[in-house]
């Protein structure tokens, strides 16, 4: 896992994201910036969005190229 994701990979944030959705009702989740793409798994179908501002779309563009 990078450390740019790793960082931000925690226990306790899962258990929260399970425990919001298990207990309310939304009708998507804003994910803030690329790293914590890696909580969409828990979901659970839900739309999700992921705001990659102050330009890092091109820093992954850059990468990806």
């Amino acid at each position: 896992m990078p450390y740019s994701v790793g960082k931000y990979n925690t226990d306790a944030m899962r258990t929260r994201i399970c425990s919001l959705i298990a207990t309310s009702r939304f009708d998507f989740i804003h994910i803030d910036h690329i790293h914590m793409a890696h909580y969409q798994k828990y979901s659970q179908g839900l739309p999700c969005l992921i705001d990659e501002h102050n330009v890092e779309y091109r820093i992954i563009e850059r990468c990806a190229g």
